[in-house]
């Protein structure tokens, strides 16, 4: 597997995608998932158990090299026999993309933290306030607002 000297967001994926094959193989990256977290570095989840501590480390090593900044700094592999990694396995069948890189498909889990209101065009801002209109009730109850005088007291002279 070559390191690229500097990898790109949109290279991240097809790179993780050739390191699991190359490590773990084409059926492995078929049945397992891929994701993305809120920051955009990915994982693999593989749907076979884990393999010995010494070959787990080489594909990590491997993996993480082919990813770069991309890869998850917790670590870049996940193995169904592992605690949660079956939960988000299921995640396949109702939230997961499929993805293809060298006819291989696969499933792919995107955690990035965006909306869709980027997609909306720009609102125009008014150029002027608007307008206050005031039917003619509402100027005569202003009217009379206006002309109130507090009460007056029992000996005829008013509160001030």
């Amino acid at each position: 597997m070559s390191t690229p000297s500097a990898i790109f967001f949109d290279q991240s994926m097809p790179a993780l995608a050739s390191a699991v094959v190359e490590c773990l193989g084409a059926d492995a990256l078929e049945s397992g998932l891929v994701m993305r977290d809120n920051s955009g570095r990915l994982r693999f989840l593989a749907s076979q158990t884990a393999p010995s501590d010494e070959e787990r480390d080489e594909f990590e090593r491997r993996i993480q090299t082919a990813l770069g900044p991309y890869a998850q700094q917790d670590g870049v592999l996940g193995f169904v026999d592992e605690p949660g990694v079956q939960r988000l396995l299921d995640l396949r069948h109702t939230e997961a993309f499929t993805a293809e890189h060298d006819h291989i498909r696969f499933s792919f889990l995107d955690r990035r933290i965006v909306g869709m209101p980027w997609l909306n065009a720009p609102q125009e801002t008014l150029a002027m306030p608007a307008r206050i209109v005031f039917a003619r009730k509402s100027v005569l109850a202003a009217r009379q607002l206006l002309s109130w005088s507090p009460p007056t007291l029992l000996g005829g002279t008013k509160m001030s």
